[in-house]
């Protein structure tokens, strides 16, 4: 996660210029500042909460302020302006990236871009003790982008009537919809995302090369094929199970176990190659992993992940980082 403390943020959501010839004329704009950290504002449920982490910003040795903005066709993107800064310089900033002369009328606005307004359009439809809901909302705020979370009951089977099952005939959660896309598996959603704001908050792709993408996409598999059904097993033996006033089955956790050191053993092998997973960087394949370790810590199964040294070491790092911490409070709000 990014922070800086109480910057001025602006953003570009349009560009125009019309030539005067010989007249000199005082950049019009229309501002609104925000003094918030990105962690403050995902807090923040309106519709004009503004969540950043697509900063640009850079200083050259021999220059003051900003040094670049976006372009037009980036326009939503943010501006940072030092405390010590003026808004006013931003229009020297715009005229030098667009070699705009004094000469020229310029007319530049500022404000909350459309698609934060409407929420880019997102909406999750899930119940927030879900492991594969907890997964989509795990991404979203890796990339600090609004939603609109729409709650689906699975104890009185709301997911199974006829007006969810117009969204997922399979009766599953979550739904994700970007406005006329409408995706259904966690980590379906979780890669369209990824993909879809690839340059935007934490890098969760490792596209350097077909040899990164490949071992990617291979532990991705693992985790979906490998851990996740002794892991999901042992998730509902002991942690939904009880919440539905159901017994444990003893036999069942042993054999889920069992199952499950031998998949950790040979992450426990990957973890003395690699500090994550699929790379040296937090990626999709370590996210997948978070809703059924978050989960299974707060059981007897958690002897498996701290018997193992490098593994224990992995589960703290991932389970540590501060979007994760947000996406298990959804449930407590």
């Amino acid at each position: 996660m990014l922070s800086v403390p109480s910057p001025n943020y602006a953003f570009l959501t349009s560009i125009s210029s019309v030539n005067i010839s010989h007249k000199c004329v005082r950049e019009q704009m229309m501002i609104r500042r925000f003094n918030t950290t990105p962690k403050q504002a995902l807090h923040h449920s309106l519709s004009s909460c503004i969540i950043l982490y697509e900063y640009i910003y850079s200083k050259e040795d021999n220059e003051t302020g900003c040094h670049f903005i976006p372009h037009v066709t980036d326009c939503g993107f943010a501006v940072i302006m030092e405390d010590d800064e003026r808004f006013e310089t931003l229009e020297t900033i715009v005229r030098r990236r667009y070699c705009v002369e004094e000469s020229t009328l310029m007319v530049i606005t500022y404000g909350i871009p459309d698609w934060m307004l409407s929420l880019k359009g997102y909406k999750v439809h899930g119940d927030p003790f879900s492991t594969n809901t907890r997964r989509v909302l795990a991404v979203l705020l890796e990339k600090g982008i609004s939603y609109e979370p729409i709650t689906v009951d699975l104890k009185t089977g709301e997911h199974k009537r006829e007006s969810y099952l117009s969204l997922n005939p399979f009766g599953q959660v979550p739904v994700f919809e970007d406005g006329n896309i409408k995706l259904c598996e966690s980590r379906a959603i979780t890669q369209y995302i990824a993909y879809v704001h690839s340059s935007r908050g934490t890098q969760l792709l490792n596209l350097q090369s077909h040899k990164t993408m490949a071992t990617l996409t291979m532990w991705m598999e693992f985790e979906a094929h490998q851990f996740d059904p002794f892991a999901s097993v042992l998730t509902w033996e002991q942690v939904i199970k009880p919440i539905y006033g159901l017994e444990t089955d003893q036999t069942v956790v042993e054999e889920n176990e069992t199952g499950l050191e031998n998949v950790l053993n040979v992450y426990e092998k990957r973890l003395q190659e690699s500090r994550f997973l699929a790379c040296n960087t937090f990626t999709l394949v370590d996210l997948h992993h978070l809703p059924n370790i978050q989960y299974l810590l707060g059981t007897p199964t958690k002897k498996l992940f701290e018997n193992r040294p490098k593994v224990r070491t992995w589960v703290d790092d991932i389970t540590g980082r501060e979007a994760w911490k947000l996406a298990c409070d959804h449930d407590k709000s």
